[in-house]
C-alpha cells in the first residue's frame, strides 16, 4: 500500500513539480536540486518558456474550476436561506399556539355564557320586580359550587303625593265611566249566557 501510495506522489509531482520548477528555479537559482543536468537540457528550456507564456495570458476558468470555486458561496447562501426559515417556522409555532390558547379561552366563555339561565319575575302584589339570575359554573374543580345565584331587585320610580298628581280632566273622566259600564255590561251579559269572564287584575 505505502509503494503504491508513494508511485502515485510520483505521478503527481511528474506534471506539479516540473511546472512550479519553472518558477522556483528563478527564486533559488542556487538551490541543490536544480544543478541536476534535466533543469539544463534544451528540452526544458522550451518547457520553461511555454510554461511562462502559458501563465502570463490571461484565461477563464474551467466550467469544473468554476463550479469549485462557486460552491462554498452557494452553500453560504443556502444555509443563510436554512437559517431564515427555521426561524420563520418558529415564529409561526408560537403565534398558532397563541391563536389557539385564544381559541380555548374564547370556547370556554361561550359555555358559561350558554348555561346562564335568566328569569324574571313580576310580583302584582309586591310592587316591584325581583330579576334572578343562575349562573352555572362549567369550573366543577376548582372548589366553586355548581351554580351561584345573583339576585338584584330592580324597584319602581317613588310614588307621587296626592297633591302632586295631576288632576283628570272632563274627558279622561268620561273614558273611565264608558270604560266601567262597558265592564258592566259585559259581565251580565256573561252571567245571563252563562260563561264566565277570566279574572283580571291590575298592577298597582
Amino acid at each position: 500500500m505505502a509503494a503504491g501510495a508513494f508511485l502515485e506522489l510520483m505521478e503527481w509531482l511528474r506534471e506539479v513539480l516540473l511546472q512550479d520548477a519553472v518558477f522556483l528555479r528563478e527564486s533559488y537559482p542556487d538551490h541543490p536540486l536544480f544543478q541536476d543536468p534535466v533543469f539544463s537540457c534544451p528540452e526544458f528550456a522550451a518547457f520553461a518558456s511555454k510554461v511562462r507564456g502559458t501563465c502570463t495570458r490571461a484565461h477563464e476558468d474551467s466550467h469544473s474550476t468554476a463550479i469549485q470555486k462557486a460552491m462554498p458561496v452557494v452553500a453560504e447562501k443556502l444555509r443563510t436561506v436554512l437559517t431564515q426559515q427555521v426561524a420563520a417556522e418558529q415564529l409561526a409555532e408560537r403565534r398558532h399556539a397563541n391563536l389557539l390558547t385564544v381559541a380555548r379561552d374564547l370556547c370556554a366563555k361561550l359555555e358559561e355564557f350558554a348555561q346562564t339561565t335568566c328569569t324574571v319575575i313580576f310580583s302584582p302584589g309586591r310592587g316591584a320586580a325581583a330579576q334572578q339570575t343562575e349562573v352555572v359554573s362549567a369550573h366543577q374543580g376548582r372548589g366553586r359550587a355548581a351554580g351561584e345565584a345573583i339576585t338584584s331587585t330592580m324597584r319602581p320610580p317613588r310614588a307621587t303625593s296626592p297633591q302632586d298628581a295631576p288632576t283628570p280632566s272632563e274627558k279622561q273622566r268620561q273614558e273611565h265611566v264608558r270604560a266601567d259600564q262597558g265592564k258592566a255590561l259585559d259581565n251580565a251579559h256573561s252571567a245571563a249566557t252563562g260563561r264566565r269572564q277570566p279574572p283580571s287584575f291590575k298592577l298597582p
